[in-house]
């Protein structure tokens, strides 16, 4: 017989083809739902070659390297430490005495300013 033959046989016979269409519940030891199926419409290659192109794990890597010892850094209001705001976007309340470049308020700049 010829293969066309075969086929026609086949769904002449009743097949789950005899409509022309496979339904996934025809479809025997399938764990994924119609969903899982729509879910990887347009894949029209190796799925782990097109995860692979989106980012490679050293490219990660490079990034986060990338941000020098600012990423290594702990925060709080001590030595050597990143100050980080609180919960309200406030800074925590903080020692003065390390602060440089301010110069105090004299009475002349309140004169300037007409504070006095």
């Amino acid at each position: 017989m010829t293969k066309a033959r075969d086929l026609a046989d086949l769904i002449a016979a009743g097949n789950p083809l005899a409509d022309g269409t496979i339904t996934v519940a025809e479809i025997s030891d399938l764990t994924a739902s119609a969903s899982d199926l729509n879910n990887v419409a347009g894949i029209n290659s190796s799925v782990q070659t097109q995860l692979d192109a989106k980012a490679l794990a050293t490219d990660l890597s490079t990034a986060i390297a990338s941000l020098g010892t600012a990423s290594a850094l702990d925060v709080g209001t001590g030595a050597n430490q990143v100050v980080q705001l609180n919960g309200s976007g406030q800074l925590p309340a903080l020692n003065a005495s390390n602060l440089t470049g301010i110069d105090g308020v004299s009475a002349a700049a309140l004169l300037k300013y007409g504070a006095i």
